[in-house]
């Protein structure tokens, strides 16, 4: 047997940056789906359930290798993932993007990812998939499905997208806090989207909008929600759907009523977010979470005939290691992240931004495939019938 056929039969190879509680599932989910993982942080893997190769970065001020610290001795990687904090992002994909590797991450940040665009439109020569994780990305994956069912009479009925997301204790009333809410992921990450303005599409173009406004009233199963814009939800579905010209789409997450008012007045009271940061860090963390999202597509002048709406719940279980927040996102980075390792996402030829991959060129169904291997999905579709 030769050298190309021993590699065939070889594991294919991820590596995950970051062994935080999303890494971790990172790495969990990629070993189902078939890969060889090697973990990379700047601690040890100190957990007796942590069974992959693990480099310990000793460079203390930053967790990106450099020079020669590239932490892949002889070993190239099929796919890298980064589950490090956002601002971490830019380096580590420039690196892999100067080294021609396939690159992805969970987002966080506007700024972050449209430098990483920038940099792999001049000089990618694999891809690069920014902003993948529950929101942005498989909600936006959804929405691109939304889009592709609804039953479109002409060639620009003004289709209108909405997309909602939040994460949520499985006993709201169990809160013990003014805000009504037990963090479910990063704090930085959430003070962020509170903070950063939002791209909103309105009649066809791309505008921005201060986030925690734009409030809207949302029942899920007779449970009233608030829903309101964000920053970062939007991601690059703000270019793909002015592609398509549609003529409104919007992000918003879900909380309890009345929370986005109060965190208004602690960013009132110090508008560097320091103030919220310190009550958010105080509150309780949320054990028993839940996910949610709902994405709905009409036509703007036949609300209630063209429609489509896609709903997702996802519970942690008492036997889950993940919480719910974290398997949705995991799940949703690894799902997409095999498609792109696999090389099935390799082909240039159709890529309408260079080498930056965009949540309408995933494919639906092989994605599905890969998100019932990872969680409990039972996604609720209701359109009219069309």
């Amino acid at each position: 047997m030769d050298d190309s056929s021993l590699k065939s039969l070889a594991k294919p190879k991820a590596m995950v940056y970051g062994i935080g509680n999303i890494g971790r599932c990172i790495a969990s989910y990629m070993t189902k789906l078939g890969y060889g993982v090697t973990t990379v942080d700047i601690i040890d893997a100190n957990f007796n359930d942590h069974p992959y190769k693990h480099y310990k970065i000793v460079e203390p001020q930053s967790i990106i290798p450099h020079g020669n610290c590239w932490p892949i001795p002889l070993e190239e990687p099929d796919i890298v993932i980064s589950a490090l904090p956002y601002f971490e992002n830019y380096r580590l994909a420039t690196y892999c993007i100067d080294h021609g590797y396939r690159y992805c991450d969970l987002g966080g940040s506007i700024a972050v990812s449209n430098s990483i665009w920038g940099y792999a439109e001049d000089k990618a020569t694999m891809p690069v998939f920014t902003d993948l994780g529950l929101a942005p990305g498989w909600v936006n994956i959804v929405a691109e499905e939304v889009y592709r069912q609804l039953p479109l009479k002409k060639a620009n009925p003004g289709v209108v997208i909405n997309m909602f997301c939040g994460g949520f204790s499985q006993e709201p009333e169990s809160l013990d806090n003014v805000l009504e809410y037990g963090p479910t992921w990063s704090i930085d990450g959430l003070i962020n989207e509170y903070m950063d303005d939002c791209d909103v599409i309105e009649d066809y173009v791309t505008v921005k909008k201060p986030s925690m406004t734009g409030r809207q009233e949302v029942y899920v199963e007779n449970q009233e929600l608030e829903a309101f814009f964000t920053s970062g939800g939007m991601a690059h579905s703000r270019e793909t759907m002015v592609d398509k010209s549609v003529k409104s789409c919007a992000y918003r997450t879900l909380r309890m009523p009345g929370h986005s008012e109060r965190m208004k007045i602690l960013f009132a009271v110090d508008d560097t977010g320091d103030a919220a940061r310190k009550v958010l860090n105080s509150l309780e963390p949320c054990t028993e979470d839940m996910v949610f999202f709902r994405v709905e597509g009409h036509e703007s002048t036949h609300q209630f005939r063209n429609f489509c709406i896609f709903e997702e719940a996802i519970l942690k279980k008492e036997d889950d290691e993940f919480s719910a927040m974290a398997s949705a996102t995991s799940a949703a980075c690894c799902s997409v992240a095999d498609l792109m390792g696999q090389g099935l996402m390799d082909d240039l030829t159709h890529y309408k931004r260079k080498h930056r991959l965009t949540y309408d060129q995933v494919n639906y169904h092989m994605f599905m495939r890969n998100m019932k291997k990872l969680v409990d999905v039972g996604m609720r579709h209701d359109d009219n019938g069309y």
